[in-house]
C-alpha cells in the first residue's frame, strides 16, 4: 500500500476528521497522477518524534519539488471541521525547544519577511493564490508553515486542483526567496 495512504488510513474512524479524510485521501490520488506535479516527490504528513498523535494537523500528505526538506502541505484544520490548509513548511517538522533561537527559526522569520516585502511590492506576481502566512509572525509553526485555510470544497476534483494551482504558484514565490 503507498505510505501516504497507508498513514492517512491511520484517521479513519476519528470523528474530528469526519468526510474530509475520504476527500483528503482521494485528493491525494489525483495530486499523486498530476502530470504538472510529475518529478515531485511526496511524502505522508509528520509529527513530532516518539508521537503518534490523533491531532487533525499531522493529518496531511507532503509534496515537493526541492531537494531540501522544505514542504508543501495539505491538512485538515483542528479547530474547523469544514477547512483545509495548504501550507508551505522551511525543514518540515523539525521544531527548536521552546525559547531556543537556531538557524531554522531565522530562516522561517526571514522568509516570512521575504514573503511580506514581495507582496507589498509585488501584489500581482501570485495571480489565483492567495498569499501564504504564519499563524504567528515571531514563529512560524514547523508542522503549519506558511499557510492559506479554505473551505471544504464540494469535491475531491476540486480540492486536487486548488492544491495544484496553489502549490505551482508558491513555487515560483518560494524559488525566489529560498
Amino acid at each position: 500500500m503507498d505510505p501516504v495512504v497507508q498513514y492517512l488510513k491511520q484517521w479513519e474512524g476519528y470523528e474530528p476528521a469526519g468526510q474530509r479524510l475520504p476527500m483528503l485521501i482521494e485528493a491525494y490520488h489525483k495530486v499523486r497522477g498530476d502530470e504538472r506535479l510529475k518529478g515531485w516527490r511526496f511524502a505522508p504528513g509528520r509529527q513530532r518524534p516518539n508521537e503518534h498523535s490523533k491531532n487533525p494537523m499531522h493529518c496531511a500528505f507532503a509534496a515537493t519539488p526541492f531537494d531540501t526538506d522544505d514542504w508543501f502541505i495539505l491538512r485538515l484544520v483542528k479547530r474547523c471541521l469544514d477547512k483545509f490548509s495548504i501550507g508551505f513548511c522551511l525543514d518540515y517538522g523539525v521544531q527548536d525547544r521552546k525559547g531556543q533561537l537556531t538557524r531554522i527559526t531565522y530562516r522561517r522569520r526571514e522568509t516570512g519577511a521575504a514573503i511580506k516585502e514581495m507582496q507589498e511590492a509585488n501584489p500581482a506576481l501570485l495571480p489565483t493564490a492567495c498569499w501564504p502566512k504564519a499563524d504567528k509572525d515571531a514563529q512560524p509553526h514547523a508542522f503549519k508553515g506558511f499557510e492559506w485555510k479554505f473551505q471544504m470544497p464540494s469535491s475531491a476534483d476540486e480540492l486536487a486542483d486548488r492544491f495544484v494551482r496553489t502549490v505551482l504558484e508558491w513555487e515560483r514565490l518560494f524559488r525566489m526567496i529560498i
